[in-house]
């Protein structure tokens, strides 16, 4: 399944991070005097969304939901019919590892798009023991408010991709993909860390010199995402606030 995804799009993915997480960043933190206790963790992110909604077009398509105080920004790619949502690695690895999560994670819900695929490893399961966290009805229920509006536009299945990274400071040090089942069994990864330079080559044997440009993604700095008033809304009946780091 990753393997479908384009280069050009890896490429502005990555991209689209090194700028709302660097060059970006650094301009608004100068013009914040007064940031809020979450600022560090949801301005970045909201600045690498809305470069990433600027590349969005007929085949790229995007919504954003909010779940409690955060908004999730779905990008839909039709050429590979593979969802995307991104996070940091570190939230990732917390996520999997809470086995008594109160309320269902975005990505509890979305691995739903991934029924049936096999991991490359197999949770132990005892008849009579239940191990699923929360009921797949409900989840089921929480999917189709998450994805209604991508879906409305396309009559092909998808699968979730979750996009991660490690940065340091300024800096966007690692960059993968992953695709768990509903299970969060791993099923496929991808160390995309190489598009991450300044600039990219495709090397061979016989001819060095096929260089690829970087796609450079620009962003005013007065943009505005969307009309937060308009934005489709996921209400959880447990603890909202729970939902403001889930993206870390």
């Amino acid at each position: 399944m990753l393997e479908k995804i384009s280069e050009e799009l890896k490429q502005r993915i990555a991209n689209s991070h090194i700028e709302g997480f660097g060059e970006e960043l650094e301009y608004w933190v100068k013009q914040i005097n007064t940031p809020t206790s979450n600022y560090k963790n949801m301005l970045p992110r909201d600045l690498t969304n809305g470069i990433l909604i600027s590349f969005c077009d007929d085949n790229l398509r995007y919504d954003i939901v909010r779940r409690g105080f955060y908004e999730l920004l779905l990008l839909l790619d039709l050429n590979s019919n593979l969802l995307f949502t991104c996070m940091s690695e570190d939230a990732l690895n917390k996520i999997l590892k809470d086995k008594k999560r109160e309320v269902p994670h975005y990505i509890d819900i979305l691995s739903l798009k991934n029924k049936g695929l096999e991991g490359k490893t197999h949770q132990i399961t005892i008849p009579g023991i239940e191990t699923e966290l929360f009921p797949e009805d409900e989840l089921e229920r929480q999917l189709k408010e998450l994805c209604s509006n991508l879906e409305m536009q396309t009559d092909k299945e998808f699968r979730h991709c979750i996009i991660t990274i490690k940065k340091s400071g300024y800096n966007i040090e690692e960059l993968k993909a992953y695709i768990f089942n509903s299970a969060l069994e791993l099923v496929e990864e991808e160390n995309w860390s190489q598009y991450l330079r300044p600039s990219y080559t495709f090397l061979d044997d016989v001819n060095k010199s096929n260089e690829v440009d970087i796609i450079k993604p620009t962003l005013k700095k007065d943009f505005l995402v969307q009309d937060k008033d308009t934005m489709p809304e996921i209400k959880n009946d447990k603890n909202d606030e729970k939902d403001v780091n889930e993206e870390e």
